[in-house]
């Protein structure tokens, strides 16, 4: 359509257009606040995620440290008896009442007069 002399030369689709920038400021609004708001979910999503593996690594440590507890409970027991006789000043003869009598040495944390006839050691 040729312009219109009377208007300036403005047809009717360029006064559509100018009314259109306004809608399109409303529609730029609403994709900025829809942007702002999923931005703010996706952040905490974020955080529940850190969350969740901060609680995931909690939960790992104490399954390993049971793991250890179970493994430390299944090894073998050491062997509990009663001195029969100090031998010297490192060798003990020790009962134990299943297998029989051992000469054991001392642990050098242990002195020899603490160690008593009738005592039990494991």
């Amino acid at each position: 359509m040729p312009p219109n002399p009377r208007t300036g030369g403005h047809s009717d689709m360029e006064i559509d257009r100018g009314m259109a920038g306004s809608s399109g400021d409303g529609l730029k609004t609403y994709y900025i606040t829809k942007i702002e708001e999923l931005m703010l979910t996706v952040n905490d999503k974020r955080q529940n995620t850190r969350r969740l593996q901060a609680q995931r690594n909690e939960l790992n440590a104490k399954v390993r440290m049971l793991r250890e507890e179970l493994q430390h409970l299944q090894e073998q027991c050491s062997y509990v008896g009663e001195v029969v006789k100090p031998m010297d000043k490192k060798k003990v003869l020790v009962k134990v009442h299943p297998e029989g009598k051992f000469v054991v040495d001392l642990d050098k944390n242990i002195d020899i007069n603490d160690v008593t006839p009738n005592c039990r050691v494991a």
